[in-house]
């Protein structure tokens, strides 16, 4: 009972407000020494003239007393002294003046307390007035164009240099004085964009395109808010992120063609996505003729452990994959290959970026499977072939040596697995032994007429000395010949359940995963006399063996025809007619390490590995990030990292390296988020597509105390700052602030402007009055002494930090204050005075000792709980107004300045305990509903947070709110006839209380009752 007594006392501690500071007992006319008014004076004379004597002639003898001279009642008397024309009677007219003169003595005579205590403060105690502090403000500039082919000069503005500001109200000119020197170049601020890594469920990137806009597109603000987050928010767009692969293997025109991508990955989780999750968290697009096709259709597998295995069917009717062309696919892929993009979906409940992002890519293997091709370029020893119609690809009549060459470049300029032509033939005998019997020929028969086959691959396979079958052994009229490395090439006649297989030692991991049946059938070797086919590059030559005895068919007609009786008719011989032809192939690229820091190893011609972004891509390969040294992670990731919560972008146009960059930060003050810890910006430049972090010789100034308050930040453009770069637009220099989280913890912007400089007023006895308040926006437009070279001067914000001459009252308040708690905190008492003096913008400070949040009985902490001026409306709720972050780190760090060592002291904004209604109502007759409903919420607004809406009203800690009132007050509204089903709510934090309550007050001794931001009000009938 007694701990709960104690923190019920402390829930109703009210603190102490900037305007209670100093009881009014104790001002120094609270208590005067001669209070009298004139017609307190003249009732004074009235009643004492019954006491002096009158004497008109005789002095010893009196005619009465002088109380005939004040009659005259209290309305009169008024009249007399209001008036100013002599009407009044000429005793009271010099008694009249008399009265009003005596008001300068009496007057000086009331200074009498004030000039005791100011000489006992200022002379005895040497407590000094603070002297005026001069406001600052920010202003841009702006160079004069010169000739487009020339840069020109940069320009120093220091203390030299003066801005006027025209005149204050004394008609003098008041002049602003740089702090220090800056540098004015044509840098300017092109570009703005930010990066947000959403962190709910599996997590996903989203990006602002235009970061200084209302949608990340270039919507435009609100006018009478124009602030936004620099470092992106949730509901800004996802970005498309993920990872591309560039190979001329995938370079395939048409026929049936399937894919396999083979990433070995490492960092694994032990319970890696299933094929089934993994399926679904990809688009994935191919280059083709003017646009990207996809996104495909594609199976997702782990194979051998960590190769993750990507499997992309393409149909025939499907255009062709060709070379990647920025011009068509966009972006700024550096490829001249065809590319595959792989993309991440958006996060769905399966798989996200957060899923993804610790996997690094080992190596990468590409392999495809084309069938059917059917656009070959055909050549014969006497021409060119037209493969539309039915052809003789050795000629009419056939000898040993005829070649037909058939071309496919995109075929032979590859790492061949595998060769397939398929030859469909017209009008070709069952059986060549049948058809040629008759020509006393031995030997003849459906594998007598072979051919010797060359070509060369695009890796090192030559097949120079192959031997294959023009025809099968069982007479069929369609041929396929296989070849593959490493083995004698084949012949067959296809059956229905054949398919095209690769040898299992290709030599490569793809090809391993199959394995021959024995449909194939061996074709015999045959020798033969004729030198061996000249390859043609990206041709496959067939030079035939043997012929097709037309010269014996001439002979041996003759001969039956000289024959007598018997004569025989020979058969005519064939000549070799194709129908059709298509040509297959399978290949493959090496398995190319993209972990190896090796040269080599970069330079790989099969295979390039590039990271997707939000703005740009990035090839990547740890052999470039080995030659950054800045660049701490080697290994390279499967999707972009993005280490960082939240990043904003700063394009800077016309600058180079080794320039400095003076950009102004104007933040929406109070926007920041208080009650989250305070998070530090790192700084980085990009260099050659990587994020360089800023040294301190390069980060040279930063008054915005890491974005919580307006402020410049000055940067010298490291040398290695690149502008042509992928990852974001070219042409710029770009400069990066990064926040790892939390981003609500850095306040809002409203601008960012280069070549700002910040000057300081320069007293020339001007109106002390300027200090009194802010000087407005645009109104330092020049140099009081032009400049050459300066072609613009603008001031985009008021100035800030003025202060005037401290008062009296102030002074007194001070120094009464000052002799209490002797600049140390002790009690309460102490701690409240401290921070009310030192910081003007807080309007109530109430200190809980022994306590800290959530635990009101915890000695040897202390909890100081702050309240803003609420004249301040940049916060970001108005019902519940917090001091920023900025001031809440410095009223912490002031005040362990003056706290004993031992005091863990916290500083905090109060927590806001919600006030809701939920009833029904039905207005009078006349007033309809959706209005008045409104009108009725705004009412109660008014009434539970009156401060809100008029800054004279008090915002205290403590109080009760009885339900019956709040009824009283609505049923009183002149719109409302009668309520029914009156609830009131109340809680702290986010998740709403849905008890019914008669009475509330604070539950805990840094709680302040305010409303909800809506009632619920509905309608009945």
């Amino acid at each position: 009972m007694a701990e709960q007594s104690i923190i019920d006392r402390q829930i109703f501690e009210p603190g102490q407000s900037q305007d209670e500071r100093l009881p009014a007992e104790l001002d120094v006319h609270h208590a005067d020494a001669d209070e009298r008014s004139p017609e307190d004076l003249y009732r004074f004379l009235q009643r004492l003239a019954p006491h002096i004597r009158y004497y008109r002639t005789d002095p010893n003898v009196a005619d009465g007393d002088w109380s005939s001279f004040f009659a005259a009642n209290e309305a009169t008397i008024r009249q007399w002294l209001q008036q100013q024309d002599g009407d009044a009677p000429a005793h009271l007219g010099l008694l009249l003046s008399f009265l009003k003169l005596y008001g300068q003595p009496q007057a000086l005579l009331n200074q009498l307390t004030g000039r005791h205590l100011a000489f006992f403060y200022r002379d005895i105690l040497q407590f000094a007035a603070k002297p005026a502090r001069p406001d600052e403000v920010h202003v841009l500039l702006e160079l004069k164009k010169q000739n487009a082919k020339e840069r020109p000069e940069p320009v120093l503005i220091g203390p030299a240099q003066v801005f006027s500001a025209g005149k204050d109200a004394s008609n003098v000119e008041r002049l602003y004085v740089p702090t220090g020197d800056t540098v004015i170049n044509r840098s300017r601020v092109a570009r703005l964009q930010s990066i947000f890594r959403d962190d709910r469920g599996h997590g996903s990137i989203r990006f602002a395109a235009v970061a200084n806009s209302a949608d990340g597109f270039g919507s435009e603000l609100p006018e009478q808010e124009p602030k936004w987050p620099a470092f992106g928010h949730v509901a800004l767009p996802v970005g498309k992120i993920g990872f591309a692969v560039a190979s001329p293997v995938l370079r395939m025109a048409e026929g049936q063609r399937h894919i396999d991508v083979l990433l070995t990955l490492a960092g694994l989780p032990a319970n890696k996505p299933s094929s089934a999750v993994l399926g679904n968290a990809f688009e994935l697009h191919l280059t083709a003729d003017k646009r990207w096709l996809g996104p495909l259709a594609y199976s997702a597998s782990f194979v051998s452990g960590s190769v993750l295995k990507l499997a992309i069917d393409l149909t025939s009717t499907d255009p062709a994959v060709i070379d990647y062309r920025a011009e068509v696919h966009g972006n700024s892929f550096a490829a001249t290959a065809p590319l595959l993009q792989v993309l991440l979906k958006p996060a769905s409940s399966n798989v996200g970026y957060e899923d993804l992002a610790a996997l690094q890519v080992q190596r990468i293997q590409v392999a495809v499977q084309v069938t059917g091709i059917s656009t070959l370029a055909l050549d014969g020893d006497a021409g060119k072939l037209d493969p539309k119609k039915a052809f003789m690809p050795f000629g009419p009549q056939p000898v040993v040596g005829t070649r037909f060459v058939v071309g496919c470049p995109e075929a032979f300029s590859k790492k061949l697995s595998q060769l397939q032509l398929t030859l469909q033939w017209k009008g070709a005998p069952q059986s060549f032994s049948a058809h040629y019997h008759d020509y006393n020929v031995s030997g003849v028969n459906n594998g007598r007429f072979t051919c010797a086959a060359s070509f060369h691959d695009g890796g090192s396979w030559d097949a120079s000395q192959n031997d294959v079958d023009l025809f099968g052994n069982d007479g069929r009229t369609e041929t396929t010949m296989t070849f593959r490395p490493g083995s004698p090439s084949t012949t067959s006649s296809p059956s229905a359940a054949d398919s095209v297989y690769a040898l299992s030692n290709a030599g490569t991991f793809w090809a391993g995963q199959y394995v021959m049946t024995s449909l194939w059938l061996n074709a015999t070797l045959q020798s033969y006399t004729a030198a061996p086919p000249a390859v043609q590059p990206g041709s496959l030559v067939l030079a035939l063996e043997h012929d097709f005895l037309h010269a014996q068919y001439r002979t041996r007609t003759i001969e039956e025809a000289y024959k007598s009786g018997n004569k025989v008719v020979l058969n005519e011989p064939y000549a070799p007619t194709l129908q059709y032809l298509k040509l297959s192939y399978q290949a493959n690229t090496d398995d190319v390490a993209i972990d190896s820091n090796s040269l080599a190893a970069y330079s790989h011609p099969d295979v390039q590995f590039f990271h997707v972004g939000c703005f740009g891509t990035l090839r990547e390969h740890r052999y470039q990030r080995e030659q950054l040294s800045f660049v701490s992670t080697k290994q390279v990731p499967l999707l972009p990292a993005f280490p960082y919560q939240g990043e904003f972008l700063i394009g800077i146009a016309d600058a180079q390296a080794g320039d400095s960059v003076s950009l102004l930060f104007q933040v929406a003050e109070g926007s920041a988020d208080p009650e989250l810890p305070r998070q530090p910006i790192d700084w980085h430049v990009l260099c050659d597509n990587y994020w360089k972090p800023l040294a301190s010789s390069e980060l040279v100034l930063d008054t915005s105390n890491a974005l919580l308050t307006s402020g410049i930040v000055r940067v010298v453009l490291p040398a290695g700052a690149t502008y042509q770069n992928s990852w974001l637009a070219t042409d710029h220099i770009w400069l990066r602030a990064a926040v790892r989280e939390q981003v609500s913890a850095v306040s809002e912007l409203l601008q960012v402007a280069s070549n700002a400089v910040t000057v300081q007023f320069a007293d020339q006895g001007n109106d002390p009055a300027h200090l009194l308040t802010a000087l407005p926006a645009k109104q330092i437009v020049k140099l009081k002494t032009p400049v050459a070279g300066i072609k613009s001067v603008t001031q985009p914000f008021a100035s800030f930090g003025g202060r005037a001459e401290e008062s009296d009252p102030a002074l007194h308040r001070r120094a009464a204050e000052r002799l209490r708690h002797k600049q140390r905190a002790i009690t309460a008492w102490d701690h409240e005075r401290l921070v009310l003096e030192q910081f003007p913008s807080v309007h109530r400070v109430k200190c809980i000792p022994h306590a800290k949040p959530g635990a009101w009985l915890a000695p040897g902490n202390l909890l100081v709980i702050v309240v803003p001026d609420l004249r301040q409306r940049n916060g970001r709720d108005p019902l519940q107004p917090k001091v920023d972050a900025n001031t809440l780190a410095e009223i912490q760090a002031y005040l362990q300045q003056h706290s004993a060592m031992q005091i863990n002291l916290q500083v905090r904004n109060p927590r806001y305990q919600k006030l809701r209604l939920d009833f029904a109502v039905q207005f009078r007759t006349g007033y309809e509903f959706n209005f008045y409903s409104g009108q009725l919420n705004q009412a109660l607004l008014s009434l539970l947070s009156p401060w809100a809406f008029d800054a004279s009203r008090p915002l205290q800690f403590g109080g009760r709110v009885y339900k019956s009132v709040l009824l009283d007050f609505v049923e009183e509204l002149p719109y409302v006839d009668y309520v029914s089903d009156f609830k009131l709510f109340s809680w702290a934090g986010e998740t709403p209380a849905l008890t019914d309550r008669n009475e509330v007050f604070p539950e805990s001794p840094d709680s302040i009752l305010v409303s909800d931001a809506s009632h619920h009000i509905v309608g009945m009938g």
